[in-house]
């Protein structure tokens, strides 16, 4: 069956930004995507909540890639702040203090706006 129909777009990869959050979605982990060096933010899914292997890896140390799988995120939806304290929790902080108080203090922002 057909689902797009159900749905407002559906996309291989997204993008957006809204205020200063530039916003990258897709299915499969990337340890690079547009803007990444310049705290654009991924969200993505696909390996649930695997401890080993490469993704594994890549979350323990690439900053700005969340992983919204919902088994690392108790099983609801979140918002950009709980995920990304959700993945802190899981993968432990990839950022220092300073960067994760401005990554805090932009979703803030971009959860105001929604």
């Amino acid at each position: 069956e057909e689902i797009s129909g159900y749905f407002e777009g559906v996309y291989d990869l997204y993008s957006f930004k809204r205020n200063s959050v530039k916003l990258r979605f897709c299915h499969y982990p990337m340890i690079a995507w547009e803007s990444s060096r310049h705290e654009s933010i991924l969200v993505c899914g696909h390996i649930h909540d695997k401890r080993e292997g490469l993704e594994y890896e890549m979350f323990s140390k690439v900053p700005y890639a969340f992983n919204a799988g919902v088994d690392v995120n108790g099983m609801i939806p979140v918002t950009l702040s709980e995920l990304i304290k959700n993945n802190d929790a899981f993968y432990g902080t990839v950022l220092n203090e300073n960067e994760q108080r401005e990554l805090m203090k932009k979703c803030m922002m971009f959860e105001e706006m929604s």
